[in-house]
């Protein structure tokens, strides 16, 4: 989004900058020039001739009295305030230079108004007071309330303090655009995050499945061809011994028995194979080594590997399903997995060290996991606090 050239008022979402670093500085130098102007008037005493109408005094006063009403815009240009006050001070401005003679200072009055406009009025609206200015000196200098050797200066003031402030505003409306730019680069810079942590996941996921379902082709090859065919080289050893002579009925018999050994054997290895995932340090490595963020600590029990593989399976899955939670929720940058023997339990615990959250509403995930849990006689607690993070804990039983 860009601040428009002509008009650059900002929209409602606009970021608000710091005050201007100027605005006091100015300030100092818009009371000092209206207090130069009135200077020769009070300071005069020789010729009283300087001393102007009573009229002349009330249009300066409230020259400064509108100035200091628009103040404030000078350190929030054009955001609504003081533009009724800049109007009335273009015309006390106007009004004081043609109530002057010649050897007066009051068109300073316009040179400063031309600045002091650009920090409320638009672009349309200053150009308009600009014009209107050197109207005035053009009558000044026809009514001689304006000397002809100043006009053209005064003229070349007015347009180059109009011109200055322009600039001045247009840049701090390009600050403001830098301000939210960066805010969205960031808030842009964290969703890209959680996206990446999102896709980590699910590329985690994704090979463990893909290695289920490779073991599955695998078991299913074997139950299907080798199991097959060992099942008929047993049938058919064992035809061959009812008809074989004594002496070799023996050793066909004992072929036999071998051929059963290793269909059993074969068939030990497709449950395997088909069954949940047994190892469970080296699954749990191969997933953490695809999370970018946070830091992962694991610490496994060795004697769960002697648990009941569907106990090793659940435990896998609580354990997957916290560190999911992590890295999509918790804004966490350190996470802990503990999986340890407790008498006849496997004790699971992933916590972490994010924002963590007052209340916590499971959604498909936590549900999942407690229906996993409590299918092989389990239990699962998850809780979090603000500032402690999120944590979950769960028992299954060792021989579900």
């Amino acid at each position: 989004m860009n601040a428009p050239v002509s008009d650059p008022r900002p929209a409602q979402t606009v970021l608000a900058t710091r005050p201007l670093p100027i605005g006091r500085t100015l300030t100092i130098a818009v009371i000092f020039c209206w207090a130069a102007i009135l200077a020769p008037e009070l300071l005069d005493q020789r010729n009283q001739s300087r001393i102007y109408h009573w009229s002349w005094w009330v249009f300066a006063l409230a020259y400064l009295a509108c100035f200091l009403v628009m103040r404030p815009a000078m350190d929030r240009p054009r955001e609504g305030h003081g533009r009724v006050a800049t109007f009335v001070m273009v015309a006390c401005g106007i009004a004081a230079t043609l109530l002057t003679p010649d050897d007066a200072l009051s068109p300073v009055f316009l040179c400063v108004t031309a600045a002091l406009c650009g920090f409320t009025l638009t672009a349309g609206e200053v150009k308009v007071v600009v014009a209107l200015q050197w109207v005035t000196i053009a009558v000044g200098v026809v009514h001689g309330n304006v000397q002809g050797q100043w006009a053209t200066i005064f003229a070349a003031m007015v347009a180059f303090a109009a011109i200055v402030v322009q600039s001045t505003v247009r840049e701090i409306y390009a600050r403001q655009v830098i301000d939210r730019t960066m805010v969205e680069l960031g808030a842009a810079h964290e969703q890209l995050q959680e996206a990446h942590q999102e896709l980590a996941a699910a590329q985690a996921a994704l090979s463990e499945r893909s290695r289920a379902e490779e073991r599955l082709r695998i078991a299913t090859d074997l139950h299907d061809s080798i199991g097959h065919q060992l099942t008929a080289l047993s049938l058919n050893l064992e035809v061959i011994a009812h008809r074989a002579p004594a002496e070799l009925a023996e050793r066909i018999e004992l072929t036999r028995e071998m051929a059963k050994d290793v269909l059993t054997d074969i068939r030990a290895v497709v449950l395997r194979l088909r069954g949940p995932e047994v190892n469970l340090r080296e699954d749990l490595e191969a997933m953490i080594r695809g999370i970018a963020s946070p830091r992962v600590e694991v610490d496994i029990d060795d004697a769960i590997d002697q648990c009941h593989r569907a106990t090793r399976a659940v435990a896998f899955r609580v354990a997957q399903e916290g560190l999911t939670n992590v890295m999509r929720h918790s804004g966490a940058t350190q996470a802990h997995v503990t999986l340890a023997i407790d008498g006849d339990d496997v004790f699971v615990d992933v916590r972490d060290n994010g924002v963590g959250s007052a209340t916590v509403q499971p959604g498909s995930g936590l549900q999942g996991m407690r229906e996993r849990v409590t299918s092989i006689g389990g239990s699962v607690e998850w809780s979090s606090a603000p500032g402690v993070g999120f944590r979950v804990t769960a028992r299954l039983p060792v021989l579900p």
